[in-house]
């Protein structure tokens, strides 16, 4: 399933209803300092976050356009609309549970309400096709073919197996139909509303959104985790980057209170110190003479930390991870959260990209643009927003989305394709 097109109803500096095609595999969004390009991905992140994270929900009195937050104080508004695209395989997936064609149209749309709500439009089914493969799958007699084909809706259909249950295969058929009047939920169309939920719910893409913010602490108190209550002054993103650590190393913390585990716990770390290795320079091109390593410190009280350090194979020295460039530690914790959704095979994921590489020399901007094209692209849309020309791929404009403030207070940020952006210092990176 892919995301198509989003729009935003109204968000932040957003004060107008602004629409965007999203592309197949990269969308690049380019703007000022200010133009409203972290609220354009915030706005989507929350429409569907990967996790439960109270920072990834709509809050009207936070995110509404605050000078017309007063006219809808009693009013649940839509935020955000995505239109989605259906793939071949979601196609026969339902088509596998009833029939061929039963699916006659690909996209639809979920719209995200303030109050974290949403709501789906445009699921299309074919209930002639519908109908057809009751009368095929359950076997039914000459008369009740007749009774199901003049059937026009879900309520009829309904009506008219319940009064001739003792017909051949009806009472299967008004079992089949209860089943699917209790899996539409809200949907007015039944039948549509079972499919959609039950089929094209689960496989809508999660989002995945990563900014500078959250960055890999260069040393962790494992007693902390341990206890499952970090204290030692880590900040939220701190903490899920480590725990993310953990997840990918496949640690369990605890293990580290067990003396027999622990040699163990140190050849789990030194696993993980070489795979982080590996993948962070294939693209880190700057200065390949560098390793990640895992260090274990006794603390004089009894604690023990986990110490990030960075080895260098020329000089012969190690530094703490705070102590590299911040453009390296933003692409090491960028890999390290990655990899939590990296392993998570079940979903499918959009990544959010919030000015990735800011800190990045040109070169490894570059670099970077490798990695997104090579590594992430194949797998997953992405959607970054940047206002370096060294983020942009001079060959695929198209791809390019333009955020500009309009400085108008009743118009807010909008949206557009680079070829339609006026401003010459929104162009100015392309």
């Amino acid at each position: 399933m892919l995301l198509k097109k989003v729009s935003i109803h109204k968000y932040k500096s957003f004060l107008t209803e602004q629409s965007y095609e999203v592309e197949p595999q990269i969308t690049r969004i380019v703007g000022k300092n200010e133009s409203g390009k972290t609220a354009l991905l915030e706005a989507l992140a929350k429409s569907n976050y990967f996790e439960d994270n109270t920072e990834f929900r709509f809050n009207k009195d936070l995110d509404y356009p605050r000078s017309e937050l007063i006219k809808v104080r009693n009013e649940n508004p839509p935020a955000l609309t995505c239109e989605y695209e259906l793939s071949d395989e979601d196609i026969s997936r339902v088509e596998t549970a009833f029939a061929k064609g039963i699916i006659p149209r690909k996209n639809f749309c979920v719209t995200s309400f303030y109050d974290n709500t949403s709501k789906a439009s445009g699921v299309e089914s074919d209930f002639t096709v519908f109908k057809d493969w009751l009368i095929s799958f359950f076997g039914v007699g000459d008369q009740g073919k007749q009774l199901i084909r003049a059937a026009d809706s879900f309520s009829t259909l309904e009506s008219v197996v319940s009064e001739n249950a003792e017909l051949p295969a009806m009472e299967q058929i008004q079992a089949q139909l209860g089943e699917i009047k209790t899996g539409a939920g809200d949907f007015e169309n039944r039948l549509e509303g079972y499919i959609y939920n039950t089929y094209l719910s689960p496989e809508i893409p999660k989002l995945w959104y990563f900014s500078d913010y959250f960055s890999l602490p260069c040393r962790i108190n494992l007693d902390d985790f341990s206890a499952g209550q970090p204290t030692n002054n880590l900040s939220r993103e701190e903490v899920k980057i480590a725990n993310a650590l953990f997840e990918l190393s496949g640690l369990r913390v605890s293990d580290i209170q067990n003396e027999s585990n622990f040699e163990a716990f140190k050849a789990q770390l030194e696993a993980t110190s070489n795979s982080i290795t590996d993948d962070m320079f294939e693209y880190w091109t700057t200065n390949q003479n560098l390793e990640i390593r895992f260090e274990i410190e006794h603390a004089p009280n009894g604690v023990r930390y986990l110490n990030i350090r960075i080895y260098n194979s020329k000089h012969r020295v190690t530094l703490p991870l705070k102590n590299r460039s911040k453009g390296f530690l933003w692409f090491f914790s960028f890999l390290v959260w990655f990899s939590k959704i990296q392993g998570d095979k079940k979903s499918k994921y959009i990544l959010l990209l919030d000015e990735p590489g800011l800190s990045l020399h040109a070169s490894a901007q570059n670099d970077l643009l490798r990695f997104i094209d090579e590594k992430l692209a194949p797998e997953y849309q992405v959607i970054y927003t940047t206002h370096s020309p060294f983020m942009i791929d001079s060959l695929k404009l198209n791809e390019v989305r333009t955020v500009y403030d309009t400085q108008n207070p009743k118009i807010g940020s909008v949206v557009s394709d680079a070829v339609e952006e006026k401003d010459s210092d929104t162009l100015f990176p392309l």
